[in-house]
């Protein structure tokens, strides 16, 4: 069941050309997709989460810039013949050329400075007593100085794809989610720093269990498209994506923020009828890692 906690409009959905991630992620996974096919007998996992989100257009250019991406992956087996693994990508930049002549990725045409943030990671594991779980964060940030009476804007596209699949809900289990989204705070009186804007969007596939979805914005950003599709039952999946534009007027000088963010963490578990201790403290060590990056800013 998913429960929606912002109300979308349009279920169409483009397709997100950030093939290259998911090529690295099939590489990744070879191993166990191949044993799953071999062994139809064992019970089988997989959980998978993409984010991409860049930010472009900008009507000034940034004084100070800075990008962070983490990455973390784990998986166990404990009974034999079992498989697992786990991977987690990330990649965060901010091209700044104020003559425009080095182009956006992802938007050849589109005018210069831009950043974006795109990550995946994917968990998968078959047989009886295994753990897999990957993690990722992303954030990119810039610094801006607007003028009285200027009006600071940027076009952004954001897009999430989250998957999920289980052969037996009594003793699997597989877990999806993202998070992501951007911030736009005036720090000209550093004392008193204010949250002037903010784009959320968040997704979680829990299978068997709930899952959720939820679009956030403040005043002075604006959708011009968006789009949701979910399917659930046991071999689970949701997209959705986001795209618009910010524009906000300043009345006085202003030193501004802008920080653009995600966070995801998948994992994939099968337990025999007596899970060892150890397993349970790795899953709850790797699951409040994934619970930490996504509430690193909400």
């Amino acid at each position: 069941m998913l429960a929606l906690r912002s109300k979308m409009g349009r279920k169409y959905l483009p397709k997100i050309r950030s093939y290259w991630l998911w090529q690295l992620a099939g590489t990744a996974l070879a191993p166990v997709a191949v044993l799953v096919a071999a062994t139809p007998g064992l019970t089988a996992t997989f959980a998978a989460s993409e984010g991409f989100l860049q930010l472009q257009n900008f009507s000034h250019n940034p004084y100070a810039t800075d990008t962070v991406a983490n990455t973390a992956a784990f998986s166990m087996i404990s009974a034999p013949g079992d498989n697992a693994a786990a991977i987690a990508a990330a990649d965060a930049i901010f091209v700044n050329s104020p003559g425009g002549d080095i182009p956006c990725p992802f938007s050849p045409f589109s005018s210069t400075p831009c950043l974006q943030s795109s990550a995946v990671n994917l968990a998968g594991g078959v047989g009886i007593d295994y753990f897999a779980a990957g993690a990722s964060q992303a954030q990119v940030i810039g610094n801006f100085f607007v003028p009285q009476g200027d009006i600071f804007s940027f076009d952004f596209f954001a897009a999430l794809n989250l998957n999920t699949s289980i052969d037996t809900p009594t003793k699997e289990m597989a877990d999806s989610a993202i998070s992501l989204g951007f911030l736009l705070v005036n720090n000209t009186d550093m004392p008193n720093l204010q949250i002037l804007d903010y784009f959320h969007l968040q997704a979680n596939l829990v299978t068997p269990g709930n899952d959720s979805f939820s679009l956030v914005k403040i005043p002075n950003i604006y959708l011009s498209n968006y789009g949701l599709v979910y399917q659930g039952e046991e071999q689970e999946s949701i997209t959705a994506y986001g795209q618009g534009y910010l524009s906000h007027s300043f009345s006085e000088d202003a030193h501004i923020t802008l920080i653009e963010y995600q966070a995801n963490h998948v994992t994939a578990t099968a337990r025999a009828p007596e899970p060892s201790a150890a397993l349970g403290l790795i899953i709850l060590g790797i699951l409040g890692v994934g619970r930490r990056l996504l509430r690193r800013f909400f």
